[in-house]
């Protein structure tokens, strides 16, 4: 645990009894009441009922360091084979930050937009290309996303940090983003095109939280400084479950500073595409606080494997042909 948090008992108040609260609920104990600040009937039942689930706990309905730590702890996921799964780097790499901020502002500054805006990897110059103009790549591009909506988006800027060549997904939303994000360093079928390879992120991404559906971002930003620099998230509606989700995003927790968020948040309807363009913004509490009024996500972080860190970082250029 990283602080010292108040013991909280029946009648106690205040942010800590809210992070208690979020905590409690990430869990599954706290669903039926409000994130009020209040250590009430509500939020005593909901402890009491989580330490009978933790067998090292005493089931007294009060939020001392022990019960604090597993609470914690609940929402941190170690892997179920470390031999298999590279650990959480959460230090800002400042090479690979660099490499992120000339993608960033490449995508912010520049005609690319929801819907048009095409990435990929430009295997004669060693550079992820990306277009101000919808089609296919010239001769000589080795593969090229669909339009820049939000999972095609998240994958491309995924491959961008991990840095894989060729060899990585083709066709971005052909593959939905947890897959993978799941999947092992090894080539997998696209379904329903088995001629089109994709590699997974297994070895270099996992779930930061241990729950799988309807965590808020408020969580999330209240324990960051347990969290790695790069967040990989679907949103979806806080009633749904997690294979509901439908919005992609990339959440950006850089050491020291707040929560920062890029996504392609435009849409698509029978008009066409939005043309919305991306958005690099800092997220205040009152931002976050909306955001939890009616959505939740499911956040993935990448791990910066030796492997990863050793290749050369790729150049990004924009391509106004």
């Amino acid at each position: 645990m990283k602080r010292d948090y108040p013991i909280l008992r029946f009648g106690s108040r205040g942010e800590e009894v809210k992070y208690a609260q979020l905590l409690l609920k990430a869990c599954g104990f706290y669903e039926n009441y409000a994130i009020d600040g209040l250590f009430y009937r509500g939020s005593r039942a909901a402890t009491i009922s989580y330490q009978h689930s933790v067998a090292s706990l005493n089931p007294d309905g009060i939020i001392g360091p022990l019960t604090w730590a597993s609470l914690e702890q609940s929402q941190v996921v170690t892997p179920e084979d470390p031999a298999e799964t590279e650990p959480v780097i959460c230090e800002l790499n400042e090479e690979i930050f660099k490499s992120w901020m000339d993608l960033v502002n490449v995508l912010i500054s520049t005609p690319v937009k929801y819907g048009p805006g095409r990435g990929g990897f430009d295997t004669p110059d060693r550079a992820w290309v990306i277009r101000d103009k919808s089609g296919q790549y010239p001769a000589g591009h080795s593969f090229g996303y669909y339009g820049f909506v939000c999972n095609s988006f998240t994958n491309f800027a995924c491959a961008y940090l991990l840095r894989y060549n060729e060899q990585f997904t083709p066709g971005g939303s052909m593959v939905n983003l947890f897959e993978v994000m799941e999947a092992k360093d090894e080539i997998h079928p696209v379904k329903g095109y088995p001629s089109v390879p994709w590699r997974g992120y297994g070895p270099h991404s996992q779930r930061v939280l241990s729950t799988v559906s309807d965590v808020p971002l408020s969580l999330v930003n209240a324990q960051r400084d347990l969290l790695p620099v790069f967040l990989f998230c679907g949103e979806g509606r806080r009633t749904r479950t997690w294979y509901n989700y439908s919005h992609c995003s990339i959440i950006v927790n850089i050491p020291g500073e707040p929560l920062k968020r890029i996504a392609a948040d435009g849409y698509r309807n029978s008009g066409g595409f939005s043309a919305t363009p991306m958005v690099y913004r800092t997220l205040s509490d009152n931002w976050i606080a909306d955001f939890d009024e009616t959505k939740r996500v499911r956040p993935y972080g990448i791990s910066f494997s030796q492997k990863v860190l050793d290749r050369p970082i790729y150049p990004v250029r924009l391509e106004t042909i």
